[in-house]
């Protein structure tokens, strides 16, 4: 599944009816909620979790994009991460984890200041921040063999059971 697929199903799921403004935001505390999900999951070593938190991350990552009217070109993002199986620490995980919730943060108060102040957001730095985050949820995929794809595939599923009758009626 690419990601554009995956947006135009998650759209179909969002039934928030609050301002633009405040729907960024919303966006934006949802994936923070599910950044400390990721940590319990990975303090556990709960893949299944893992998987469903990552899951919801998308969705609110897909839905961000739509409202912003940008399009995620890939499905499976890049991070500058050596090694291998057996190289791989829980150092690397921190340090992704560390960098993840700096740019989720970032996000957080880039969006914060354009709703509460009333000013423009700095697009390149947006993207680029956005492009960050979905590069750390490759890091954890990477680190913990997932595949984003996957997880996308699992979560419209999951989705589906919740929104059967609205995903099946839009297609």
């Amino acid at each position: 599944m690419e990601f554009k697929e995956y947006q135009q199903l998650t759209n179909r799921t969002n039934f928030c009816e609050y301002p633009y403004d405040n729907k960024c935001a919303i966006m934006v505390m949802g994936m923070y909620g599910e950044f400390f999900k990721i940590i319990e999951s990975a303090n556990k070593n709960d893949l299944v979790r893992m998987e469903n938190v990552l899951g919801d991350i998308l969705w609110y990552m897909s839905e961000y994009y739509t409202l912003r009217k940008y399009e995620l070109k890939s499905a499976e993002p890049s991070y500058k991460l050596v090694g291998t199986k057996e190289t791989r620490s829980a150092m690397d995980l921190g340090v992704i984890l560390l960098d993840f919730n700096y740019k989720l943060s970032s996000l957080q108060n880039m969006v914060k200041r354009a709703w509460i102040c009333e000013e423009e957001i700095n697009k390149s730095f947006e993207i680029d921040l956005l492009n960050d985050i979905h590069s750390c949820i490759g890091a954890i995929c990477f680190i913990y063999e997932l595949n984003v794809r996957n997880i996308m595939k699992k979560n419209i599923k999951k989705l589906e059971l919740h929104y059967k009758d609205f995903l099946q009626n839009e297609e």
